[in-house]
């Protein structure tokens, strides 16, 4: 199982109502973008977690494989600055009652965040250059035990 982190600001309402994560498979410039080639990487069972407007609002599984798909409508003109041409990771998510701040815990994550492409910054800013990176199964765990801690009832299992 890999876990992984998706800042999708511009698009988190599609992605989560639609069940899915998209991303083009190049830069608008035609180079590539490991964070975009991160989505070729998902594998069925994996951990998603949904970073938007400087929270963690919901955490996800990856419900099959990465396909090759246009870009939805559903992002409507926000989608204009993208190509046409994608990836769609299929997700089965769950919205947070109480989203968190990774923000306000950044003392907690900051040692186990990836040194590269890393998601969030100091003090807990996200990268929004980074669509879809890597975390450790550390830093899962942490953000999972946070989660819970706010979100009474909502458990979630590491395969």
């Amino acid at each position: 199982m890999n876990f992984w982190w998706v800042n999708h600001k511009q698009t988190h309402k599609q992605e989560i109502s639609g069940g899915y994560l998209w991303s083009p498979t190049v830069n608008r410039d035609g180079t590539r973008n490991q964070t975009y080639l991160n989505m070729s990487r998902t594998l069925t069972g994996d951990m998603v977690f949904s970073y938007a407007h400087a929270e963690i609002k919901a955490v996800g599984y990856v419900s099959a494989i990465c396909i090759d798909a246009k870009r939805p409508d559903a992002f409507g003109d926000i989608g204009e600055q993208w190509s046409q041409n994608g990836w769609l990771v299929p997700v089965n998510w769950t919205i947070l009652t109480t989203p968190i701040s990774p923000r306000t815990k950044f003392s907690k994550i900051a040692h186990l965040l990836p040194v590269k492409y890393s998601p969030i910054r100091p003090p807990g800013i996200g990268n929004q250059k980074f669509y879809l990176t890597e975390i450790s199964q550390a830093l899962a765990d942490v953000l999972l035990k946070l989660i819970s801690e706010v979100n009474a009832g909502v458990r979630f299992h590491i395969q």
